[in-house]
C-alpha cells in the first residue's frame, strides 16, 4: 500500500491534479466459497485489513467481476446492514461485459480500463513499480 500512495504521488504530479483515492477491480473468475475458510482466509483479511487500517477513505469504488452467483446472494444478505456510502462503493458484476457497461455508465474511460477487461489500459504489476521504486530508492517503496 505504501508503494501505491507513492504511485498516486506521481500520478498527481504529472498530472497536476491531486489523486487520492482509487478504484479497485477484482477478477473473482474461478473462486470459490474454499477461498473463503482457513488460511486462505485468513491471508484475504489480512491484505483488506492493510488497506482499511492504514489507508481509510481512499477507496472511491471496488468493482468485483466475475462474481459467482453465490457471492452475489451473499451481498444482497448484508448489503441491508452496512452504511449506504459503503454499499455505492461496491459493484458485483457477474461478467466482464456487464463490467464495460457499468463503468460507461459510472464515467470510466475505456482508456483507463485493463486490456484484460477490454480497454486500453496497460497496467503496471505491483512488483513491477516496487522493483522500481526499490531500484530508484525512494523513500516509501519498502
Amino acid at each position: 500500500m505504501k508503494s501505491y500512495a507513492v504511485y498516486k504521488q506521481d500520478l498527481s504530479k504529472a498530472s497536476g491534479v491531486q489523486r487520492y483515492k482509487h478504484t479497485m477491480l477484482v477478477d473473482l473468475h474461478n473462486i470459490s466459497m474454499s477461498m473463503l475458510m482457513g488460511k486462505k482466509k485468513n491471508l484475504l483479511k489480512k491484505i483488506f485489513d492493510i488497506g482499511s487500517t492504514y489507508y481509510p477513505e481512499t477507496m472511491f469504488k471496488i468493482y468485483l467481476i466475475n462474481a459467482p452467483l453465490v457471492f452475489r446472494a451473499i451481498w444482497a444478505v448484508i448489503k441491508p446492514w452496512l452504511h449506504p456510502i459503503t454499499v455505492a462503493k461496491v459493484n458485483l458484476l457477474g461478467s466482464s461485459k456487464e463490467a464495460l457497461k457499468k463503468f460507461e455508465l459510472d464515467g470510466l474511460p475505456a482508456s483507463q480500463v485493463p486490456k484484460w477487461l477490454g480497454g486500453t489500459y496497460e497496467p503496471v504489476l505491483c512488483f513491477d513499480y516496487v522493483s522500481q521504486l526499490i531500484a530508484e530508492k525512494r523513500p516509501h517503496a519498502s
